[in-house]
């Protein structure tokens, strides 16, 4: 084998390589995006659901996918963020935030991303507490955090 041929060999190699690498990527990004599609699905069909069972547990349904602007300050500097709670409902007289999980993690206050997220609403959008629906169950729990006052809050 000569020096040409021996070069022509590796080149084709790193071409096939790069081609193999480039495919294998190309199928990673196809299946996350194909599973966040699935995901969106369940969610939505979820949510659509979630009315039905919101009602039958006696609560009016006074908005859906609420918007809420918040202000945070770092070091003093005011930054921005959005939230954007399933909905907004009453009973009794009591506003709640609504939030709509499916699968058998995301409804669980053991899973810290949940906890989390129904703490924040609660906090952002002032109300008692959060109307967290299983759709996987059908049930509808009312969690409220026991929160302390706050020293030196934003006004």
């Amino acid at each position: 084998m000569n020096l040409a041929s021996g070069a022509t060999i590796l080149l084709l190699a790193l071409c096939l390589a790069l081609l193999g690498w480039w495919l294998a990527a190309r199928m990673t990004a196809w299946r996350r995006s194909a599973h966040a599609r699935r995901r969106a699905r369940i969610a939505q069909a979820g949510e659509q659901g979630a009315a039905a069972l919101l009602e039958q547990h006696g609560y009016a349904i006074v908005a859906g996918q609420t918007r809420h602007h918040v202000t945070y300050l770092v070091d003093e500097v005011p930054h921005h963020a959005v939230l954007q709670c399933d909905y907004v409902v009453a009973r009794d007289g009591i506003v709640f935030v609504a939030e709509v999980k499916t699968g058998d993690l995301a409804p669980q206050l053991q899973t810290a991303a949940t906890r989390r997220q129904l703490l924040e609403y609660q906090v952002a959008f002032a109300v008692p507490g959060i109307v967290l629906i299983d759709m996987a169950r059908g049930t509808c729990a009312e969690v409220r955090f026991a929160l302390p006052a706050v020293r030196g809050a934003m006004a």
